[in-house]
């Protein structure tokens, strides 16, 4: 007996595109850097209001980068144990509060690429 599976090299094709279209995500990681930066910015310590307003991000391939120009967001975000400073890790919390519309962004971004390819 044998089998034939009609249009496997078009599948295969298909599949070996949308796994190189994974490197380049950048609208859902411009999304995210959006989404993390405005949550961010409204959990961060607020003393002058300078650290929320240092905090920026870019969005390039699948990765979401978001960093501040501020010389005390380290120290702030994860403390100075030597110095009696606790974390205030605002970053992490943004990040964990948006979860769902982070995935809904990535999830959305791989859906037209499945779209297109397949």
């Amino acid at each position: 007996m044998t089998i034939n599976e009609k249009g496997s090299d078009d599948l295969a094709a298909a599949l070996s595109a949308i796994g190189d279209g994974l490197d380049d995500l950048t609208g859902a990681a411009g999304d995210t850097v959006s989404i993390v930066v405005a949550r961010a910015r409204r959990l961060a310590p607020v003393d002058t209001g300078a650290l929320a307003r240092s905090l920026s991000g870019r969005g390039s391939g699948s990765t979401a980068t978001i960093s501040s120009s501020s010389t005390y967001a380290m120290p702030v975000h994860f403390g100075v144990p030597a110095r009696g400073q606790r974390a205030n890790p605002f970053l992490h919390k943004a990040v964990e509060q948006e979860q769902s519309k982070i995935l809904a962004a990535y999830t959305t971004d791989v859906d037209h690429l499945i779209e297109q390819k397949v």
